[in-house]
């Protein structure tokens, strides 16, 4: 059986198998992450070997398995974030503000991403971020009233701390 790492020490893999593994990690399209297609993928994660994102799944050509990913319960994600919600990570990083919320399907599972923006950031009158968004907090999953990462072996969650609240400086002159 191959060595499930894609990138490796010289002499752990030939040639022929890593380029097997890399143009097998490379060909997935967003369709083929359904449950159904991580199921046929060619390898398995080996024993011991965390995977903790989509990206790592799909980099490698992991199987990915129903039993390694969180399901949702408990109150809907829209009960818990909305656009102007205020988050911050469990790994250090935010605040941010939410500007938008992307519903989508991954691995047979309804997931959320939150396209954010620093609170600082130019915004037009209506309180909208001008621009590109500063940042995306992708695959997470309602679980209990919370907002956690798909997979199990990942612990991040987004944390809603509040509510954004755009106040508009204006300026006046005195004739």
């Amino acid at each position: 059986m191959p060595n499930n790492r894609l990138f490796l020490m010289p002499g752990e893999m030939t040639e022929e198998e890593r380029l097997d593994r890399l143009a097998h990690s490379m060909q997935f399209e967003s369709e083929e992450c359904t449950a159904e297609a991580a199921a046929v993928r060619k390898w398995p994660a080996p024993q011991g070997d965390k995977v903790a994102s989509s990206y790592v799944a799909d980099l490698n050509g992991y199987r990915v398995t129903q039993d390694m990913l969180r399901h949702s319960k408990g109150p809907h994600w829209s009960q818990l974030v909305h656009p102007g919600s205020i988050v911050k990570t469990s790994y250090g990083t935010g605040p941010y503000v939410v500007e938008s919320l992307l519903e989508y399907e991954h691995y047979g599972i309804k997931l959320i991403s939150l396209i954010c923006s620093l609170p600082a950031a130019p915004r037009r009158k209506d309180g909208k971020m001008k621009g590109e968004p500063d940042g995306w907090l992708n695959d997470y999953v309602a679980v209990d009233g919370r907002l956690l990462s798909l997979f199990l072996t990942n612990e991040d969650e987004v944390l809603v701390v509040g509510d954004f609240i755009f106040t508009q400086k204006v300026q006046v002159q005195l004739l």
